[in-house]
C-alpha cells in the first residue's frame, strides 16, 4: 500500500514502499501538506523568513512576527502590541491601562502607563 510522505518531508521516488525514502525539509522549513515531491516546496515555518531566494529560513526578530508557513517576510507588530522573543508567530497586546503608539515594539516596557485617573483597553494606541 502506498502512502504519502508526511508534512515537512518530500520525496520524488515513485512506487516507494517505505517512509525511509522521505527527506526532511531543511531546518526551520516545512511543507503545506503531506505528499510533497520536491525540496523546492519546502517553505519557512511560521515565525521564520528567507532573507534571499533559495536561502535558509531565519527567525523573525523581536518586534516582528509571521503567522503562516510560506516564504513571505516577517512584519512589524502594530501599534499597541509587541513581540518579546525571536521567531514570534503573533504579537502580544499591551496591557489594560497602557498604550503604545509605535510599531515594531519588542518589550512590554515600551507600553506606556496611562496618566492617573485614566485608563485604556488592552492593545491601545
Amino acid at each position: 500500500l502506498c502512502s504519502l510522505c508526511g508534512q515537512g518531508k518530500y520525496a520524488s521516488a515513485v512506487g516507494a514502499t517505505s517512509e525511509s525514502v522521505c527527506i526532511k525539509c531543511p531546518t526551520n522549513m516545512t511543507t503545506l501538506a503531506a505528499g510533497t515531491q520536491v525540496k523546492a516546496n519546502c517553505m519557512c515555518q511560521a515565525g521564520y523568513q528567507r532573507l534571499f531566494v533559495g536561502g535558509e529560513c531565519v527567525p523573525c526578530l523581536a518586534g516582528m512576527y509571521k503567522v503562516n508557513v510560506g516564504d513571505h517576510n516577517c512584519v512589524q507588530c502594530s501599534a499597541g502590541s509587541y513581540a518579546p522573543v525571536i521567531a514570534s508567530v503573533a504579537c502580544v497586546k499591551c496591557a489594560f491601562a497602557t498604550y503604545l503608539g509605535a510599531t515594531g515594539a519588542s518589550s512590554s516596557s515600551q507600553c506606556v502607563p496611562c496618566l492617573p485617573n485614566t485608563n485604556s483597553a488592552e492593545g491601545s494606541t
